[in-house]
Formats: C-alpha cells, sequence, structure tokens
C-alpha cells in the first residue's frame, strides 16, 4: 500500500470522533508511575489519541518546574522511555507520533544522554555545516530512541537581554543569521528523518516574562514584526520546515479582535488567516503547552481552551491537562456544530500525512535497546562535540603579553580561580598536570570570611585566570552568580593581570563592573569538557578563534564582533 491510499484509507475507517482522538498529543512522563501508564495506556485505547509528547518527569515538565520538589534521578532512563514507546505503540491502532523537546539533544529531557550544545552556543560557530552536524546528530539519537518529532529549531529573535524563557535557547539577535544557522540545524535533523518544528510563533524574542507562568505582550504592530520575528518563520518554511508551534504571546497592536485578544496561540487572525492562508502554510501547526499558565487559567470550563485552539488554526493539542474531559466536551461541540466535521478531518488528515511521511504504516518494529549507549555515544559523538566547542569559542579581548602560558618560571606567577565549578570540571586537574599551576576554587554559597582568604591567597600571584561558571542560564537572580563573586571579580581585575573564560550565557558579562580592566576576555557560553579542552588550547596557544557574538553585549560588545 502506498501512502496516498493508507492515509485515505484511514480517514474513511475513522469515525469523526476517533479523527478527534488524532488532534491531541498527551504529555507523558518516562519516570511515571503504574497508575499513570495506565492513564496514558487508556487515552491511547479508547480515545485513540494521536501522539504523545515525553517529558522527564512530572515535576520537570512544562509549566511545573516552579513547583517544589526534587525531580528523579534515573541513570537509566533511556531505557525506560524505550520500553514506554514500544509498549504505547503496540496499543495503538493508528501508529502514535512521538514527540519531545530536544533542542540540544536528549540530554534536554533525559539524564546520562549526550548534550549537544545550545541554540546560542551554535549561534556562536561561523561554519553552517558544523551546525547541521549538530542537528543530524540529534535527529539520529531521537529516532534511535523512538522519537519522530524533535519540537526545534527555535526561530526566536533573541533581542530582549532580559527574557527570562528564549535567552540561550535562541541561536541570536540578527534575523538572519538566526534563520541560516537555524535552517542548517533543522536540515541536520531532517536529514535523519526526524520531523522538525518551529517554535514560538510569531516570535518569543521580545518579551520580559515566561509564557510558562504568565501571558507576555509584544507591544509591535504586524509591520513591525515583518523583518525580525517573522522574518526567521517565513525564512523557515521556504526551505522546507515540517510544523509550526504557536507561541502563548499576547499581540494588543496586531490583534485588533477583542475576541482574539488573550494570546497570538488561540488567535484565527495569526494563525489561520496569516499563517495558513496569506503565508500558504500547510504544515501541522502544533499550540505550545496548554498547560502553561498564560492560557491554561483563563478557562472556567475544561474543553474551552482546546475549543477555542482548533478554532484558530491548531491542528494538535499539546499537553492539554486533561485529555478526557476536553475529549467529550469537544465530541460535543461537533454535535452542535460549534466545530465542524470538515475541520477535523481537514486536521486529521495533516496528521496522518506526517505519520505517511515517515512510513509509519509499515509494519512497526520495536525499538531495540541492545547496543543502545555504544550507538549513542560513540567516536563520532566526540569528534563533532569537539569541534564544535572549538569553533564557538569566542575571544573578545586579548593581551599577547599574558598568553600562551608561558613554560618557564613566570609560570609561577599564574593562579586559575574556578568560580562555581561543577563537580566533573577537568580544567584545574590538566592545568596542575601540564603546568603544576596552583587552582583556587570558590562557590556563591561560601561566607565573606572564605572570599576575604581567598583574596589573601590570589594576593601572592601577578596573573589570575578566572573561570566563572554561572549556575543559571537565564537571568533569574544575575544567573545565580553571587554578589561576592562579582566583587572578587572586580578586585582581580583592578589589582593583577587577568584572563575571563565565561562558561555561560554572554548576557552575564555586563554584571561584572571592571570588564574593561581584565586583559583577556573569552565567551565559551555553557559548560561541558569540550569547551574545557577548548580553553586549555587557547591557553597553550593552539586554538585560533573563529566564534562571533551572536548577541550584543550592553555597553561593551556588538553581535557580530569577535577577535
Amino acid at each position: 500500500m502506498n501512502t496516498e491510499n493508507w492515509i485515505e484509507n484511514t480517514l474513511k475507517e475513522l469515525s469523526p470522533k476517533q479523527k478527534l482522538g488524532q488532534l491531541f498529543f498527551a504529555a507523558t512522563f518516562i519516570n511515571a508511575s503504574e497508575e499513570h501508564i495506565e492513564k496514558i495506556s487508556q487515552l491511547i485505547q479508547h480515545q485513540q489519541i494521536g501522539g504523545l509528547t515525553f517529558f522527564h518527569s512530572e515535576i520537570s515538565a512544562a509549566a511545573n518546574y516552579e513547583k517544589k520538589g526534587d525531580i528523579i534521578y534515573n541513570p537509566e532512563s533511556v531505557l525506560r522511555l524505550v520500553e514506554l514507546v514500544n509498549h504505547y505503540q503496540s496499543l495503538s491502532k493508528i501508529p502514535l507520533l512521538i514527540s519531545i523537546d530536544a533542542e540540544w539533544g536528549l540530554a534536554m529531557r533525559i539524564e546520562e544522554m549526550p548534550q549537544l550544545p545550545y541554540a546560542m552556543t551554535l549561534g556562536a560557530i561561523q561554519d553552517n555545516q558544523i551546525i547541521y552536524e549538530v542537528g543530524k546528530k540529534i535527529g539520529e539519537h531521537c529516532r534511535r530512541v523512538g522519537i519522530h518529532i524533535n519540537f526545534a529549531p527555535v526561530l526566536d529573535v533573541n533581542t530582549n537581554a532580559a527574557n527570562p524563557v528564549i535567552g540561550h535557547r535562541a541561536f541570536g539577535e540578527d534575523p538572519e543569521q538566526v534563520s541560516q544557522k537555524a535552517i542548517a540545524y533543522m536540515k541536520g535533523m531532517q536529514s535523519a528523518q526526524l520531523l522538525t518544528c518551529g517554535k514560538h510563533f510569531p516570535g518569543h524574542g521580545d518579551t520580559h516574562i515566561d509564557s510558562h507562568l504568565a501571558l507576555p505582550s509584544i507591544d509591535k504592530t504586524r509591520a513591525e514584526m515583518q523583518e525580525i520575528e517573522l522574518y526567521t518563520f517565513r525564512e523557515a518554511i521556504k526551505a522546507g520546515l515540517d510544523t509550526m508551534m504557536s507561541g502563548h504571546i499576547s499581540l494588543p497592536k496586531w490583534i485588533e479582535n477583542a475576541e482574539e485578544e488573550l494570546a497570538a496561540s488561540l488567535s484565527p487572525t495569526i494563525l489561520r488567516d496569516f499563517l495558513q492562508k496569506e503565508w500558504g502554510f500547510e504544515g501541522i501547526v502544533f499550540t505550545d503547552a496548554l498547560n502553561m499558565k498564560s492560557v491554561a487559567n483563563a478557562f472556567g470550563e475544561v474543553g474551552e481552551l482546546e475549543l477555542k485552539a482548533l478554532k484558530a488554526g491548531n491542528d494538535v493539542l499539546l499537553y492539554s491537562e486533561n485529555v478526557e474531559s476536553a475529549f467529550e466536551y469537544l465530541n460535543h461541540k461537533l454535535h452542535t456544530q460549534e466545530i465542524t466535521e470538515e475541520e477535523i478531518h481537514q486536521k486529521t488528515k495533516k496528521i496522518l500525512q506526517a505519520k505517511a511521511k515517515l512510513r509509519l504504516y509499515i509494519q512497526p518494529v520495536a525499538i531495540k535497546t541492545e547496543n543502545i549507549y555504544e550507538d549513542l555515544f560513540n567516536e563520532d559523538l566526540e569528534k563533532l562535540q569537539t569541534k564544535a566547542a572549538e569553533a564557538a569559542f569566542t575571544l573578545l579581548k586579548h593581551d599577547a603579553t599574558l598568553l600562551p602560558l608561558p613554560c618557564e618560571d613566570a609560570i609561577k606567577n599564574y593562579a586559575l580561580l574556578q568560580i562555581d565549578p561543577p563537580s566533573e570540571s577537568i580544567l584545574a586537574s590538566e592545568l596542575k598536570e601540564k603546568y603544576a599551576l596552583d587552582a583556587f576554587k570558590i562557590v556563591s554559597e561560601d561566607d565573606s570570611a572564605s572570599f576575604e582568604h581567598l583574596e589573601v591567597k590570589l594576593n601572592t600571584k601577578k596573573s589570575i585566570i578566572i573561570a566563572l561558571y554561572p549556575k543559571i542560564m537565564k537571568p533569574t537572580h544575575g544567573f545565580g552568580i553571587s554578589k561576592n563573586v562579582l566583587n572578587i571579580i572586580d578586585k582581580v581585575a583592578e589589582n593583577k593581570n587577568s584572563v575571563l573564560y565565561l562558561f555561560g550565557n554572554p548576557y552575564a558579562l555586563p554584571l561584572i563592573n571592571n570588564t574593561e580592566q581584565i586583559n583577556t576576555i573569552a565567551v565559551l557560553y555553557q559548560y561541558n569538557h569540550y569547551l574545557e579542552k577548548a580553553v586549555l588550547k587557547h591557553l597553550q596557544g593552539r586554538l585560533p578563534s573563529t566564534g562571533k557574538l551572536p548577541v550584543s553585549i550592553q555597553g561593551a560588545f556588538r553581535e557580530g564582533f569577535g577577535l
């Protein structure tokens, strides 16, 4: 049977109620109770839902992370995921589409998995072929564990340094650069037969509120959004983007109809009239998670939100908080013609087309767990991680009198100061082994006496290499950098020769008062061993810097800068 025949035959066999079930992608958890697994199993068998979106655990899922509680640690989560995918697929008459948020690889949702670079880290890389290869690797990893759709790339243009939810998840602030890099990443994933999803339409970059917690607003007209926010989505569609995710964003200057004023994700003006009719986008449109507080708290009756989302132009309902009740509510609205059978039919057809594109209608084969770690962690991954880390390394200032490190007695005047380093950091041990370099460590939680004691130790050295590892990637609470930490960096900058390596978000740089007095500054964008090894090569004079800032740093360096 060919794909067209399968789609048409399946549509004929499905009742309107069964087609309605295909529009739900239920949230499910890798580390879940038997009760939850049974609940999902019932949704597959009784409501015949179209797909699943996997999260690590309930406490870590969309809009739940602000709750108090410890996230479960399960080093074998990936094996559990495969087991659950196989179980759920075995229950479904129509193959399920399995989706996940894996913007920087499976590690975004699954512990002990390869973490590929953040989008902002990729945004610093000038060779887009490397970005393509990262996308391809993420695609291969997702398909290896039974996932069909990655909710990526992020197409938001991060023009607001205080953005609490996008930030490092965006490729940068220049729409043309973001487009080029996002498309390279997208094409890489597609080469591994993974469906892609552009988000968060029509653009979440210029916001200062986290839509998981409340509704952000963008005070721009449609015309004002054309060349920044909308540019990247338009280019990605031209390049073959598979699906789209609508954003929970208020656009009061664009949406003039008071009935649509809540969010773009619920607006026929934005989704149906603009995205689908004017732009001609024919792919699946996913809602962002419907349990996010930006929209979840706005409706009194279960199912109202889901109905409004479908009427607006969304095809798939992600993370409906009560699938059973919402399903019955929508089924009732089918009978009263508040949503038509034709509307449901067309949405279901899109979903079946996606399943057919992946050839899921062919006799399903269970995902094997044998050799799964060998398949995910291999020599190719190591080479790619190294290549990406070295290509992202961005040098903002350089003092040739300090680096490369001297090999003679002068090295005794150098010391390494690590601030909030991860326990698995290798930088200090490598420098001690190669140079017998004195290394000190301080953490934000240390008391003032500890910082004073550290100052005394540093006073014996002339040149300090500072490795700063901010605890938080988001601007919340100053990226987790304490006042004591900032004070010690300022004092070092004032009184010593200094080199700063920032293993974190470059937006954190303005927190340091004396960057102009620091002799050498490099940005690494995040922490991993590959980036630390890139720093080692730079300290030894063996790493040419090719990375460029993907965002502007207030009062210091502009987007696109790099020595």
